[in-house]
């Protein structure tokens, strides 16, 4: 499916962030949030847990300046749990 942009996250460590369009348009004065600045934002927390992630995205938003209705989700793969023999 990879010709449809599909992903399948294996790695330890892969995000995933779903959103809805109040994101991607999210402007001030002229300046876009999406994709520079949450890209950004990603870059530099892609090391906490999904729920670090989420409220440091959500703050930066806020930050950012006021917004249309926007919804997140944050999926973060751990690592897999060692099997025991």
């Amino acid at each position: 499916m990879t010709s449809f942009g599909y992903h399948d996250p294996e790695g330890e460590g892969d995000i995933l962030l779903l959103h809805t369009d109040g994101l991607t348009e999210h402007h001030q004065r002229g300046e876009s949030y999406f994709p520079g600045r949450l890209e950004q934002k990603l870059r530099d927390v892609k090391f906490l847990p999904a729920a670090g992630i989420y409220e440091a995205i959500i703050a930066d938003l806020l930050a950012f300046g006021p917004s249309d209705d926007i919804s997140l989700v944050v999926v973060k793969r751990d690592a897999s749990p060692s099997k025991s023999c």
